[in-house]
């Protein structure tokens, strides 16, 4: 009897561990709660996907509503481009060159059409948008 509860012991514990490394897989908030990360696990690799901050959401929709003035379907189309173009993030989030007005290697940015999409670098899997702005605007006046 004895011989089977350690038997059965060893194996609940060998189980355990196999699986405790998947324990990072589900939904994260960010510690200010404005963002949230999803890890999910593709064979041995774990991926985060992109974090979009509440002033980032607020930027597109401002982009949306702009260009809707004109033509629903352009604002459309611009805003699935930018949130495509950011794809590449979840492979290479170091493919952006660094934002020179601000000079901090974890802050980073890609351009697509007229925008500089700025982010940060927060880990390997996590990556924060911090927002989408127009390449004709100063960017000093907006971060200070």
């Amino acid at each position: 009897m004895k011989k089977s509860i350690l038997i059965l012991l060893i194996t609940a514990f060998t189980f355990n561990s196999i699986f405790a490394q998947d324990e990072i897989v589900g939904t994260w908030f960010n510690t200010a709660k404005d963002g949230k990360v999803e890890i999910y696990k593709s064979g041995e690799k774990f991926f985060g996907q992109i974090v979009w901050l509440k002033d980032a959401k607020t930027d597109l929709k401002e982009i949306y509503d702009y260009i809707a003035l004109d033509s629903k379907r352009y604002a459309r189309l611009q805003v699935e481009r930018i949130k495509e173009s950011i794809k590449v993030l979840k492979i290479e989030p170091q493919i952006g060159k660094l934002v020179h007005e601000l000079n901090q290697p974890e802050i980073r940015e890609m351009i697509e059409g007229n925008y500089r999409i700025i982010y940060r670098l927060i880990s390997t899997k996590k990556i924060h948008i911090l927002m989408v702005h127009h390449g004709a605007r100063d960017l000093q006046r907006r971060i200070k």
